[in-house]
């Protein structure tokens, strides 16, 4: 009776190789001439991604990058290798051929563009290593068919290997909903709109230069994370277990893992010993006085624990919370405004503040500051920069089949960690942070998104403590004041308030607003965001 053999167990054979390999590279071997190591490095990343899929075509690649950085200096392979075997694994369905070709285009591609010195020079090992992968006998490779389940994230994650696959694969399906959302917003073109669509195109090819420039950022960023985290499961455990047994939990497998900044997140398979229910939250206060940490239950965990093994992910808890009020008037005679707004949670304890105003009002103007709203919602959740991900949304815009329509856009991203803030502002009104009596004004003079095949972001850069209010608007606030200092006046008022009610000083400022033009002749929104200590 044959036996299956895990893929941790390959994954751990294929290590053990490559480590034999790297000795064996640098000693002095310059009789042939293909690099045999490269040529392996190759094969393995093409076999793996498409045996056993994206994410172990990913993380394989990710290792055999890893092996290229370090002979190389360079940490180009290793975004190049991590792309090439999760896209192995996506082309499987195409059989050997397909497979290959995919590898072999995404390989040539993503390395012209982002690291031409890493592919000359390159192609006989590539070639080998896809020969070599297609004399092996079709039993070995054979695709394996994963069983889709319906579980969490976290679900049965107990090794440092699956969180770096889980890792590989959050990033893999932000990029997928993200090009879902590029499809959706270049719907409408004309069947006679093909040359003025090139000619958009070709006139944003510097853009999509870019774009491609920041995938390697990210896939960077991504891999650093990878790395930069140590598995501490060692030093956690039994004071977690400790906590885990007030509450009569058996815990299964546990992954404690530390990031550089020496915040935590642990992973923990369990279930209750005597079949009732003990909440997540529960929990987290048990284990933050069992280790002196602050923990919570993740966002998208598990809320309950009972009689069935269930992961949870636990994380370090910020050292400040934000609460937020918004505050909407429609144009006169309107029934929907052009203003759109977003308060949401990135990653890595992070929260971003957007307000975006559309050309005019109505439905038109509703349809695009959305459109610009989503975008930049999906973009910073996939892990692009701020400064990229408005260089990417004003190429969108151009490249769609209708005339111009500046759109303003005004973000703020807040870490609830350190407190830092980060502002870019493009054609949007004046923000204000309030310190009790006092009130900064931030602004810049650039223009709205859409206008030009250009646009080059400023980031405006401060720091919140405890009590700190931000207050974000449209202009049709601030035109509603007839003075010639309109962010003068707006401090002034802002000053004059005593409560610490986001809601309330949102409609404070909204409704001094209307005073001034007795109907609202614009759409008006005013979003006011506090911050606290926990």
């Amino acid at each position: 009776m044959e036996k299956k053999v895990s893929k941790l167990w390959i994954a751990k054979a294929a290590a053990a190789f490559l480590a034999a390999l790297i000795v064996v590279e640098f000693m002095d071997r310059s009789f042939l001439a293909v690099s045999i190591i490269e040529a392996v490095l190759y094969f393995l990343t093409l076999f793996t991604g498409y045996k056993y899929g994206v994410a172990t075509g990913a993380v394989m690649g990710a290792a055999c990058g890893l092996v290229q950085t370090v002979r190389m200096e360079s940490l180009a392979p290793l975004g190049i290798f991590c792309v090439i075997g999760a896209l192995a694994g996506i082309f499987n369905g195409l059989g050997k051929a397909g497979s290959s070709i995919g590898f072999a285009a995404a390989a040539v591609g993503i390395g012209a563009v982002y690291a031409p010195e890493f592919l000359s020079g390159q192609a006989p090992e590539m070639v080998t290593g896809i020969l070599l992968f297609f004399i092996l006998p079709k039993g070995l490779t054979r695709v394996e068919q994963v069983k889709k389940t319906a579980v969490h994230k976290e679900e049965f994650m107990c090794s440092y290997e699956e969180w770096s696959a889980w890792k590989l694969k959050e990033i893999s399906e932000s990029f997928t909903g993200l090009a879902r959302s590029f499809a959706f917003c270049c719907q409408g073109e004309s069947e006679n709109a093909d040359v003025d669509w090139k000619g958009r195109f070709m006139e944003s090819r510097e853009a999509v230069v870019a774009q491609f420039h920041e995938l390697g950022n990210i896939l960077e960023e991504a891999a650093g994370q990878i790395t930069d985290v140590t598995d501490v499961t060692g030093q956690m455990e039994n004071m977690m277990k400790h906590a885990l047994k007030e509450h009569r939990i058996r815990p299964e497998k546990m992954l404690v893992l530390e990031h550089g900044d020496s915040r935590q997140e642990a992973y923990i398979t369990m279930r209750s010993e005597n079949g009732r229910c003990v909440t997540s939250k529960d929990l987290a206060e048990t284990l933050s006085s069992e280790t002196h940490r602050r923990w919570r239950p993740a966002a998208d965990s598990r809320a309950v624990i009972g009689r069935e093994s269930r992961t949870v992910k636990f994380e370090e808890d910020t050292e400040f919370l934000m609460l937020h009020g918004i505050a909407r008037a429609v144009k006169n005679e309107e029934n929907l405004s052009g203003d759109t707004f977003a308060f949401t949670n990135l990653p890595m304890g992070r929260v971003l503040l957007c307000l975006s105003d559309g050309m005019g009002s109505g439905q038109a103007a509703f349809a695009e500051s959305e459109t610009v709203i989503d975008l930049a919602e999906q973009l910073l959740e996939a892990g692009f920069s701020a400064e990229a991900a408005v260089k990417l949304i004003n190429s969108v815009l151009l490249l769609r089949g209708e005339e111009q329509k500046p759109t303003t856009l005004d973000l703020c991203m807040v870490d609830l960690y350190s407190g830092a803030c980060e502002l870019v502002k493009l054609g949007a009104a004046a923000t204000f942070i309030k310190r009790g009596k006092s009130v900064e004004i931030l602004q810049t003079e650039a223009l709205p998104i859409g206008m030009f095949r250009e646009v080059t972001p400023i980031a405006l850069e401060n720091n919140l403590t405890d009590g700190d209010m931000i207050i974000m608007m449209t202009d049709g606030i601030l035109e509603a004041f007839a003075e010639v200092d309109k962010e003068g006046v707006l401090r002034e008022m802002i000053a004059e308030y005593d409560g610490m009610n986001t809601k309330e000083l949102a409609n404070h400022i909204l409704k001094k607003a209307i005073e001034q033009t007795k109907i609202p002749r614009d759409d008006m929104t005013v979003l006011v965001a506090g911050i606290w200590k926990r």
